[in-house]
């Protein structure tokens, strides 16, 4: 959980790198919370009450998009890609996939224009 508060921490943060292990564990826990609202919201038979589920999840959703776009941006940094490279996606399905297998990379194994390699550890 202490990585999902670290990414929430980084709001509006889209200049440095983030590792696929901060990228994914955050998509993981937003994806999980989402299904659950989602099952819940239909599983409500009371009109008003599935209403008021229908507006909290669009609230959140709002609410998160702007950690997902900068954890997104980040992640490309670290594969050595610009925030344009996001652009892929107005491409149908193949620019989808593309993006996708692109967040999936290792970083860029050395400092580039965008930060410190994240997985560097110094030897003391």
């Amino acid at each position: 959980m202490s990585i999902y508060i670290k990414a929430l921490q980084k709001y509006w943060v889209t200049s440095g790198r983030t590792r696929r292990k901060e990228f994914w564990t955050f998509n993981l826990v937003n994806f999980t919370f989402f299904i659950l609202l989602f099952v819940l919201t239909f599983l409500i038979h009371n009109e008003l009450m599935y209403k008021i589920s229908c507006c909290f999840a669009s609230v959140i959703f709002v609410l998160l998009l702007p950690p997902t776009l900068s954890i997104t941006l980040r992640r490309l940094h670290d594969t050595g890609r610009d925030a344009w490279y996001f652009l892929i996606n107005l491409l149908p399905i193949i620019g989808n996939i593309i993006f996708i297998v692109s967040l999936f990379e290792d970083s860029s194994p050395s400092y580039n224009e965008y930060g410190e390699y994240p997985k560097f550890t110094p030897n003391f």
